[in-house]
Order: C-alpha cells, then structure tokens, then sequence
C-alpha cells in the first residue's frame, strides 16, 4: 500500500480482526442472500431462526432446503422475495454442480458472471462471495455503499465518489484491493 499515503494511515491506525473463510459456496451465498438490505445483527439473528428451523448448527444442503415448506422458511423470518430466492440458489446450486466443483479454476469474472444468473445475486453478492468465501485478494466492490462513505471520509472528498473516481483511488492498492476494502470498513467501525 505503499502508493498510497492515505490508506497507508489508515493500515497503520486500524487492526483487522482475522476472518475465518467460508468455504462451502451454497451456505455463503445463502447467508449473502439472507444479509441483503439488513444489518448485520439482524442478518445473523434471521440466519440462527433459519438453522434452528432445521434443527442444525449448519446450513442445510440445497435438496434439504427445497424440501422445507416455505412456511417454515417464512417464521424464520425470511421474507418471500428471500425464501424464493434461497430456493432458486439451491436449484441452480444442483444443476450447475460441475461449476461449482471447478469454482478455484475460474476468474473473478467468470464467478460472477455464473452467480449473477441467480435470481437474488446481484454483482454485490457474487464480489461479497469471491471476497469471503473464495478469499480472492483483488476485489473491490464499487456498488458497495460502504465502501464509498469510507472513501469520502478518509480522502475527505466533497461528496460520495462515482464509479469512475473510485477506480481512479482504488486502482492504486491492486492487487490487494480486497485487503484495502476490509481497512475501509473496520474504519467506518473505528468512527
């Protein structure tokens, strides 16, 4: 990060919690899908309410979650945009399972592209995905809304940056870009 003055600060004032790998891709993307649009806490309260649906401390294979009535999936507290969503990962999951197996050999690009034919996986969720299940170093997410509130605070920029001036800063921290992202929120976290 040494092109970067600004972010070197921010390394050097801010300590990142390690950050276990999730690494089986249907959970990932499930719990992704759960997180949509909610903070974190009631992400992670909605996702407990899944699991103790399915009386499990893991997230169920997709054919055991297609086979839960909807209803239940509902109490859980899943809306139904998200259970119908949740069902649509589970059966694209099982069809394209060869993809899915091969998803180490593929570019950031390709998992994208693949994810993104999921109704209920957007271009944020697939980057989330390469991010914090497939632990790609390069990744920057510029819909992310975070990520350019951070950018405004710490390069003290009038307004929240575009597109196209947030790859003009983030394109000096390649090919950490996804080390950078986790210093940007945690120094949202420290303010």
């Amino acid at each position: 990060m040494e092109a970067d003055p600004i972010l070197k600060k921010i390394i050097g004032n801010n300590s990142l919690a390690p950050h276990e790998l999730r690494g089986n891709p249907f959970p990932s993307l499930a719990r992704a899908i759960i997180g949509q649009q909610l903070s974190v806490k009631a992400a992670q309260s909605i996702y407990n309410k899944v699991l103790l649906s399915f009386k499990s401390k893991v997230f169920p294979s997709p054919k055991k979650l297609l086979a839960m009535p909807k209803s239940k999936l509902r109490k859980a507290g899943l809306s139904n945009s998200k259970v119908e969503y949740l069902r649509n990962l589970a059966n694209f999951v099982i069809s394209h399972a060869k993809e899915f197996r091969n998803l180490d050999k593929m570019s950031d690009q390709e998992i994208i592209d693949l994810l993104v034919q999921v109704k209920g996986v957007g271009v944020w969720t697939a980057e989330m995905f390469l991010m914090f299940c497939m632990g790609r170093e390069d990744v920057f997410s510029y819909g992310d809304y975070g990520l350019k509130v951070a950018m405004r605070k710490i390069y003290r920029l009038r307004k929240i940056p575009s597109v196209k001036r947030a790859k003009q800063i983030s394109d000096k921290w390649k090919p950490y870009r996804t080390h950078a992202s986790l210093y940007l929120w945690q120094s949202l976290n420290n303010q």
